[in-house]
This record gives C-alpha cells, sequence and structure tokens, in this order.
C-alpha cells in the first residue's frame, strides 16, 4: 500500500513571499532578498523610508557647538569646522516648523546662542578678530553695514592694496 501522505524534500525549502505593498505611498513592489532587519521590506524605496520614519530632532544648540572648535580660552578664535562659503565663512542649514530649510550664518548663530537673543534684521555680526570662520561669541559686535565698513577700513581691510596682495597670495598657497 502507498503512503498517501507526501513528504518534504530535505532540499525543499518554502520561499517567503516577497510581494509587498509601501507602508509610505501603498505601491506594490518586490523585495529583492528576504527581510533581516527591523523595518526592511516595509517601504519600497530609501525615500520612502526616510518620510516615514519619525524624525529625530536634535537641539540646535547641540548641533552647532558639536561643529565649533573651542578653545579653552575666550581670547582665542573658535573656528567653524563645518561648511564654509567661497569667503570662509560659516554656514548652518537650519528647518523651519513647516520643514523648509533656512541657511544661517554661523558666526551670527553663535552670538545669538550665546547670548540668548536675535540679531534683528538689517544689523551685521561683525567680528572683532577679523577671522570669517570664527564663532566666538565674545569676538563678534553687532552693528549696521556702515559700521561693519568702517571697521573694515579702519583695519586696512578695504582700500589696502597691500591686504589684497596679501589674500591673493594665501589663495595661491592653498
Amino acid at each position: 500500500m502507498a503512503d498517501e501522505n507526501p513528504t518534504l524534500d530535505s532540499t525543499e525549502v518554502p520561499k517567503p513571499d516577497l510581494n509587498r505593498i509601501c507602508e509610505q505611498c501603498g505601491r506594490e513592489f518586490v523585495l529583492a532578498r528576504p527581510p533581516s532587519k527591523q523595518g526592511h521590506g516595509r517601504w519600497c524605496s530609501k525615500s520612502c523610508a526616510a518620510k516615514a520614519r519619525p524624525k529625530q530632532l536634535i537641539p540646535i544648540e547641540w548641533r552647532f557647538w558639536r561643529s565649533v572648535n573651542i578653545a579653552r580660552s575666550v581670547k582665542k578664535c573658535w573656528p567653524w569646522t563645518g561648511a564654509r562659503d567661497a569667503k570662509g565663512y560659516g554656514h548652518i542649514t537650519l528647518f523651519d516648523s513647516q520643514g523648509r530649510k533656512i541657511g544661517r550664518s554661523a558666526h551670527r548663530l553663535a552670538f545669538e546662542l550665546a547670548f540668548d537673543t536675535v540679531v534683528p534684521d538689517g544689523l551685521c555680526a561683525c567680528h572683532h578678530c577679523d577671522n570669517p570662520s570664527c564663532c566666538n561669541p565674545w569676538h563678534i559686535f553687532i552693528g549696521t553695514y556702515s559700521d561693519n565698513m568702517r571697521d573694515s577700513v579702519q583695519k586696512g581691510r578695504i582700500g589696502n592694496e597691500a591686504f589684497r596682495e596679501q589674500k591673493r597670495r594665501e589663495k595661491q598657497e592653498k
């Protein structure tokens, strides 16, 4: 009498169902391989995964100050180690309440965070030290555009051919 209960061949392993529906956009997709990590297989793409996962809000103060090389003295410059523009000024990207990007000058934000104040629109955060990457709040003063230009002329940074020539040489050496 033949055995009516079929047995699985030892080489046959049931294959998992790799067809999925994205939890973010609802699109059908097929996994390339069985899910091995938590969350893998729930979204069709990295962009859907990023949209679906809750954003961890890192405090601005912590995010900002970790990019500043703080010296042990308030007399020394504290250079910005993050992104800089062509003139050497530090920049940081923040997000408003609607998730839109806002670019901020690092030295201006350093002054605002250190002294718990907001620099009004129309005023400049000027450097006593003339180091554009410096974020030491004691090296920064608030003034008008005219104040900043007057400071530049008094220190010989504007209208001084020797200063411009020195800057040209510094750029060529880099």
